[in-house]
């Protein structure tokens, strides 16, 4: 399993918990964090812009697969919330063989919209105060992942509600069985460590 290279793919709207929580696993696995904003804070993104937008997502592949040539494996921080632009990743990263276990991070509105509001200034990239409506129009643009089983038949997901400390196993493949375990454990830990209601797990 040290040979195989494991990608571990958060998607969810803003507002879900994915950042904190993959940046707390990528250093207790010691895989590579590759965040959307973080490259997007490195080159000081202030507001939307297309080619921008363009430059933040060649920068996140570029990061990802490097890491993936160096026979490291990754936790990716990114939205990730319409098909095409999962499906963009899947195809890009396909010669490589890698076990890719997408996590859905997932929370209600309200609380999303809650901790966008708490988030410190110095977390914001688009405007002086995080914007809840940023997550109004993000789901809009939501696809079910469940619609990737159907074409990525070496795909596992799972839904975190980082609300509640649930997770559910709606696809484990075998190959990805030991890192999904692993990757539970860790998640359980920071539970405990942030305080949270203990992890609960449904399979």
């Amino acid at each position: 399993m040290s040979l195989d290279r494991i990608i571990i793919m958060a998607c969810g709207l803003p507002g879900s918990g994915k950042s904190e929580t993959t940046e707390w696993l990528a250093k207790q696995l010691e895989y590579t964090w590759c965040s959307q904003d973080k490259i997007r804070q490195e080159i000081k993104q202030t507001s939307y812009n297309q080619k921008l937008n363009s430059k933040v997502r060649r920068i996140l592949n570029e990061r990802i697969t490097v890491s993936l040539d160096r026979n490291q494996s990754v936790v990716i921080d990114r939205g990730y919330g319409e098909k095409k632009s999962r499906d963009a990743l899947y195809d890009k990263v396909a010669a490589y063989d890698p076990t890719i276990v997408l996590v859905e991070f997932y929370c209600t509105n309200a609380t999303a919209k809650a901790r966008m509001i708490r988030r410190p200034p110095s977390s914001s990239i688009f405007s002086p105060s995080p914007d809840p409506l940023v997550y109004s129009q993000e789901i809009k643009l939501w696809q079910d992942p469940r619609k990737d089983l159907e074409t990525h038949l070496d795909l596992s997901y799972l839904q975190y509600d980082t609300q509640h400390s649930q997770i559910k196993e709606i696809c484990v493949r075998e190959k990805a069985r030991p890192i999904v375990d692993i990757l539970e454990t860790k998640i359980r830990q920071y539970c405990k460590t942030q305080g949270y209601k203990p992890l609960s797990v449904s399979r």
